[in-house]
């Protein structure tokens, strides 16, 4: 006869509401007359909540072969976490009756980490979406909306594990992030100082109805790339050497709601949902295709493959940027013309709305630029810029000319512009040597006569 467990006993608040009309009777393991729940029957339970949230974790041969500590969590501590419950005994026999009903498995001893896949129904539903965005209809698109909407309702309660955070960032005054480097190459000196006699028109977004598509962009929607750090902007417009590269400081002077693509991955579901709820187990389920999805939106795209390779990204970016309940400005993503562990600099984006810069009126230009200045017999490069009192009657009109401007997020700092002289530049690449065989091996080999 199976034994009886408890509504206390289980310690879980879902399970607890679940079986509080369950039958009274004697708990095996704290001897109270209680509402309680047969093992078998919470067994079932638990298969199919360990099955919604930890996935079986294959140990690296470093453990298997010296001894090193396993990777992943016992079944024991699986119980430990899903149930929450601390009575021993308990924990011993609901161990006994999953090592009994794994028994099939090849591992007798296995570890699990506390993760998942993504859904086959959202799966589907993303394959869907880009089959429809690449042969259907690119602007007007119910599908795309349908699913992005499942994908990113609500991501605004998901947070990162490691340190509890969500995936918005906020950036702005008083915020961490106050601002970003955006870089602009130049193939010569004339075209450089040119944009330097107007910083905020020249080095800013493109104007809109004439910048090319961008990995979040559709061609003439004017939006501002920039990155958190130099190193990271500079090798996002992929300068050649012998080239000259702007950057300069673009101050966030209101509040701005990021996205962190970076943050995806580590997303996982509300720690104070039951493993047993349903609701945690449909978020298990979206945090992996987030994982997912993060992993293809930071897929490198070749130049001859842009317009279909950014299909899906502007597709995100566009609904993203028109969404009211979520109310974003950008989005932050890791770089991919960087490697990892060079620079902990990330990429930006804001949306058209948020990409306003101050003073980008004709008015506002400088009033000269100097590259290069004498030092008794010879030429030095010493780049400054200077700029005259401003004028009311100017400054009136410029007023007037902004009356259907962008309310602007961004200010220049004329102060911290720097100019770079490509001198090199380095690859990391993995290598695979091409191996030669007589014809005869090769033959055998792939199986040829």
């Amino acid at each position: 006869m199976s034994k009886l467990v408890c509504v206390e006993c289980l310690c879980d608040s879902y399970l607890q509401a679940n079986f509080t009309d369950n039958v009274i009777d004697e708990c095996n393991y704290c001897n109270e007359v209680r509402p309680v729940v047969p093992l078998e029957e919470l067994v079932e339970e638990l298969e199919e909540a360990i099955q919604a949230s930890f996935t079986y974790a294959e140990q690296p041969p470093a453990v298997i072969h010296h001894g090193y500590p396993e990777v992943g969590h016992s079944i024991f501590d699986v119980l430990q976490i899903v149930l929450g419950a601390d009575d021993m005994n308990l924990l011993s026999d609901l161990e006994g009756e999953l090592r009994e009903q794994w028994s099939e498995c090849e591992d007798d001893d296995p570890f699990f980490i506390e993760q998942t896949y993504a859904s086959s129904q959202l799966t589907s539903d993303w394959a869907q979406m880009q089959r429809s965005l690449q042969f259907e209809s690119r602007l007007v698109n119910p599908v795309v909306g349908r699913v992005l909407e499942k994908i990113f309702s609500g991501i605004e309660e998901l947070h990162t594990a490691s340190e509890p955070r969500s995936a918005i960032t906020l950036a702005g005054p008083g915020q961490s992030l106050i601002a970003f480097q955006r870089a602009r190459k130049f193939e010569d000196e004339e075209g450089m100082a040119a944009a330097l006699k107007h910083p905020e028109k020249y080095l800013g977004p493109t104007p809109r109805g004439k910048g090319s598509a961008g990995r979040m962009n559709a061609a003439g929607i004017s939006v501002f790339y920039g990155a958190t750090d130099n190193q990271t902007a500079i090798a996002e417009v992929r300068p050649p050497v012998g080239s000259w590269v702007v950057t300069a400081t673009f101050e966030v002077i209101r509040p701005l709601r990021l996205l962190n693509l970076g943050d995806l991955g580590g997303i996982r579901p509300d720690p104070n949902l039951s493993y047993f709820d349903p609701v945690r187990q449909d978020q298990a389920e979206r945090c992996a295709f987030l994982r997912e999805l993060q992993q293809q939106m930071l897929i490198p795209v070749m130049p001859e493959s842009a317009d279909q390779g950014y299909l899906i990204t502007q597709a995100i970016a566009d609904y993203l940027a028109t969404n009211e309940a979520l109310n974003l400005d950008g989005i932050l993503f890791p770089s991919v013309q960087v490697p990892k562990d060079a620079s902990p600099g990330l990429n930006a984006i804001l949306f058209h709305k948020a990409s306003g810069v101050e003073k980008t009126e004709d008015q506002d230009a400088l009033d000269q630029v100097s590259l290069w200045e004498s030092d008794e017999d010879q030429w030095v490069f010493y780049p400054q810029i200077w700029e005259g009192s401003p004028s009311t009657e100017e400054s009136a009109h410029g007023f007037m000319g902004h009356t259907h401007a962008l309310e602007a997020s961004l200010r220049l700092a004329r102060g911290g512009i720097t100019i770079h002289k490509i001198q090199g530049v380095s690859f990391t690449y993995k290598s695979d040597p091409v191996r030669h065989e007589p014809w005869s091996e090769g033959a055998r080999h792939f199986g040829i006569r």
